[in-house]
């Protein structure tokens, strides 16, 4: 169960991150009455709730699994999502070395992952 968690986790931080972005694109609407605020300013709310559902899965999710092994896949799979997300969405460009970059983080946090329990003394 705690892995599910964490996929939930994974996909409520990707989403407010992309959330935060097409708000700072629309930018902040500080004029007119209060309902005029909080509907223009939906995305900015959206990705506060979005990050309070991760905060809740990922607390729940490393309940049950290690932090060592909880964050490692929160960070890579979040990395992944995000910018698969932002060049596909946003078009934003991705160069061939921020892609052996990514290939670089993602084989290094595979090892972590792989290798967190096993003892080599």
């Amino acid at each position: 169960m705690g892995y599910i968690y964490l996929v939930c986790a994974i996909l409520f931080n990707s989403l407010g991150n992309a959330a935060v972005k097409v708000h700072g694109l629309k930018g902040f609407v500080t004029s007119g009455t209060l309902r005029d605020m909080i509907v223009g300013n939906f995305y900015f709310f959206a990705a506060l709730m979005l990050f309070a559902l991760n905060l809740v899965m990922y607390s729940l999710a490393l309940h049950r699994i290690p932090l060592s092994l909880g964050y490692a896949i929160m960070a890579v799979a979040s990395f992944v999502l995000v910018n698969t997300f932002s060049f596909f969405y946003f078009r934003e460009h991705i160069s061939p070395v921020q892609i052996l970059g990514y290939v670089c983080i993602l084989v290094g946090i595979s090892l972590v992952i792989l290798f967190e329990y096993r003892d080599w003394e």
